[in-house]
């Protein structure tokens, strides 16, 4: 048993906290939500990450995001997020993607992964992660905070599309995007996706 994670093997059976130690998570957008959700992940017990973000952390991220700190100021996202889960956990092992999630290193990010964490602004991005998941049976989850015009907007929503056990289920794109989804994946540019997006 690893000391570090005494209180996880704790709530997790042996077998369990073996699953997570061995699972790999591939998450994308490490903003207020994303960053808490990865620290958390690797304060559990998980050891093997792929961390996508193309932004770099400012000041006016200080009073919201978990990795926003006056050190890392100026810094790709993902690369403060490898650095802050080695500090938590030296056997962590994390993949960075510093330009986010594009079309050239979309399959790279998803295909290898156990779940994928989907918690970026981009629509046409969510909606090719969702495409190669569910092609490889990966489920992604889905997370952020309430919009600002929400009552409870400190609260954080999250959604589960478990292509795993439901491969019949209807993705991201299918069901709010279907003009984005019917481009053949290998035709898609990113040009096309930042068309879509703005």
């Amino acid at each position: 048993m690893n000391p570090l994670f005494y209180n996880s093997y704790i709530l997790f059976s042996d077998e369990n906290m073996k699953k997570i130690e061995n699972a790999k998570i591939a998450l994308a957008g490490i903003g207020g939500v994303g960053s808490i959700t990865l620290e958390m992940l690797a304060r559990a017990g998980v050891q093997n990450f792929k961390a996508a973000d193309n932004d770099k952390y400012a000041e006016v991220n200080l009073n919201r995001q978990l990795f926003a700190v006056k050190e890392t100021i100026g810094k790709n996202k993902a690369l403060a997020a490898k650095e802050r889960l080695l500090s938590i956990n030296p056997n962590c092992r994390i993949e960075v993607f510093e330009d986010g999630v594009t079309v050239k290193n979309m399959y790279d990010f998803c295909s290898d992964a156990d779940i994928i964490m989907s918690i970026v602004d981009s629509e046409a991005a969510k909606t090719l992660m969702h495409r190669i998941a569910k092609k490889n049976r990966i489920p992604v989850i889905m997370g952020s905070r309430e919009s600002l015009e929400s009552a409870s907007r400190w609260s954080v929503r999250a959604q589960l599309w478990d292509y795993k056990n439901r491969p019949d289920l209807k993705t991201f794109g299918e069901t709010n995007h279907p003009e984005f989804e019917r481009y053949p994946l290998e035709e898609i540019t990113q040009e096309m996706v930042k068309e879509y997006d703005e």
